[in-house]
């Protein structure tokens, strides 16, 4: 998802024959761990449609963070990679630490089949 991103929102990015083949394998093998033919007809498959697509978006703002980072932060600072990724980790933590007593009310259940 990242090499995507970056090819779209870093213009000097562009992506070579052995990087979409490795993005187009990268799907297949997404395709194949999720298994979705195995889903069909199965009235549970519809509600875990938005799981999926949460799963999916998390790993696209990766892609927008990284890019962002690289398009628009990095180099005009004099703070070098390792230093900003972690003080974007620390603030996410933070943010995490703010927000759980509201989003964990209940107990996590799992259902297993």
């Amino acid at each position: 998802m990242t090499l995507v991103i970056s090819a779209v929102m870093l213009p000097q990015e562009r992506l070579n024959r052995l990087q979409i083949s490795g993005v187009l394998l990268g799907v297949l093998g997404v395709l194949l761990v999720v298994g979705p033919w195995q889903l069909i007809g199965d009235p549970a498959f519809l509600s875990s449609i938005p799981a999926q697509l949460a799963c999916l978006a998390a790993t696209a703002c990766y892609g927008v963070g990284l890019s962002y980072l690289r398009r628009f932060v990095s180099g005009t600072h004099n703070y070098d990679a390792t230093t900003i990724a972690a003080v974007q980790i620390v603030l996410a933590f933070a943010l995490a630490c703010v927000l759980a007593p509201f989003s964990m009310l209940n107990p996590v259940q799992l259902n297993c089949r």
